[in-house]
């Protein structure tokens, strides 16, 4: 089969658009990460949890408790020195 430059600029984007990795989605993400109601409690949340045997965060649907605490947990090393986290 011929192949034409077209079919290999498609392939070449789709190759560096693969590299780009977790650090590029990581940035991608940052800000809207910093968009959700729970990252103005960031600092506190990781403070509380690593001064408390048990900490309870209340606070709306999609504010970013169940997906965003256990993130900023693993960013700053607590996930791998606590071994209970749950959330619900």
């Amino acid at each position: 089969k011929k192949r034409n430059r077209k079919d290999d600029d498609s392939t070449t984007k789709k190759k560096k658009k693969q590299s780009d990795g977790p650090q590029a989605k990581k940035q991608e993400l940052a800000p809207i990460r910093k968009k959700l109601p729970v990252y103005q409690y960031r600092q506190e949340i990781i403070e509380l949890i690593t001064n408390n045997e048990a900490v309870l965060v209340v606070a709306e649907t999609g504010s970013g408790k169940s997906t965003q605490i256990p993130a900023y947990l693993h960013e700053c090393g607590l996930l791998s020195r606590y071994k209970k986290y749950g959330t619900t």
